[in-house]
């Protein structure tokens, strides 16, 4: 055993909400925090199931986590940046918000210092935290998706019912469904016609030279006081789409060959067609109920993206 551990890889995870990415802030209570613990202890206990890392994970000093990795307690924002303690791990592993440029800044950050991650270009998470640019991106690369509009072209919207979302935002941390004569102009908004459809997620795995889709998920959105809420989701159900999706991926593989690793897309299917919401680049919620439906180990890409028949279990996460 003592040499195994000398041959096992260093991992570290760093999630922001309990990691220390809101250590000079009040500790929310609030669901994004219950999510972000069943993300980060779900992937730990996936590195520390394979038995091939000793995996590490930073941890917010006012919270404790119930999990076999091992902890880093941060007590102040610049401990994230300790380039000589970064350095120690072979692979890092961010799990950040897009909002307020958060994951592009410490993923740029660590390739700066030529840090190894588990995660997408700066350059491709730079487009994909921006809702408007991806918008655009994807109108000039022909990926189907819903078009995004400034407080300033609000009257080009051919409908009355729009959404409004927060344009660095993340999840639903600002989405509102309002009629257009209610919307008040904001920078830091964007604005799109409110398409009636059901609403899915994907969870792909992207390598340099390939990608899997492996789950398909269906979103169970709620509308509260025009605020729209994502209140379950079900992991892993039936896919009779797989041609039109793997379309989609392969074009955003084509277009974005910065795409790496755990990559979430939300998409909207309505009776003709399916549209691209948005995508983070990053391990999100659904991915935690991807080792009970397909029986795969998310940490061991090298085994699972040769897999070609995956087990068709479902599973609900409840978020609120």
């Amino acid at each position: 055993y003592g040499d195994n551990i000398h041959n096992m890889k260093k991992v570290l995870i760093y999630e922001y909400f309990t990691g220390g990415g809101i250590i000079n802030e009040e500790l929310c209570t609030s669901s994004l925090l219950s999510e972000a613990k069943i993300i980060v202890n779900s992937v730990v206990n996936e590195y520390c199931k394979s038995q091939e890392y000793q995996v590490y994970y930073f941890l917010d000093s006012r919270l404790k986590l119930d999990n076999p990795g091992k902890s880093i307690e941060i007590k102040s924002s610049e401990q994230l940046y300790d380039i000589k303690l970064l350095k120690t791990f072979d692979l890092i592993l961010p799990i950040l918000p897009e909002q307020n440029m958060e994951l592009y800044s410490y993923c740029k950050f660590l390739a700066e210092q030529n840090i190894k991650t588990l995660i997408s270009s700066p350059d491709t998470i730079k487009i994909l935290s921006d809702k408007y640019e991806f918008s655009s991106f994807c109108l000039k690369h022909n990926i189907p998706c819903i078009p995004s509009y400034l407080s300033s072209q609000i009257n080009a919207i051919p409908y009355d019912t729009i959404i409004e979302k927060d344009r660095h935002g993340f999840g639903c941390s600002h989405v509102k469904k309002i009629s257009k004569k209610d919307s008040v102009k904001r920078k830091k908004m964007i604005y799109q016609p409110y398409i009636k459809g059901n609403h899915f997620s994907l969870c792909v795995y992207y390598e340099k030279q390939s990608f899997k889709l492996l789950t398909l998920n269906e979103q169970d959105i709620v509308l509260d006081n025009r605020n729209i809420k994502l209140r379950s989701l079900k992991v892993n159900v039936k896919n009779i789409h797989n041609l039109e999706l793997y379309s989609i991926l392969r074009k955003l593989y084509k277009s974005l060959p910065g795409l790496y690793a755990y990559v979430g897309v939300d998409i909207i299917m309505t009776r003709d067609k399916i549209l691209v919401v948005e995508v983070n680049p990053r391990l999100t919620t659904s991915f935690t109920g991807i080792s009970s439906t397909l029986g795969i180990n998310l940490s061991q890409p090298k085994k699972f993206m040769k897999l070609s028949n995956i087990n068709p279990r479902s599973q609900r996460i409840y978020l609120s």
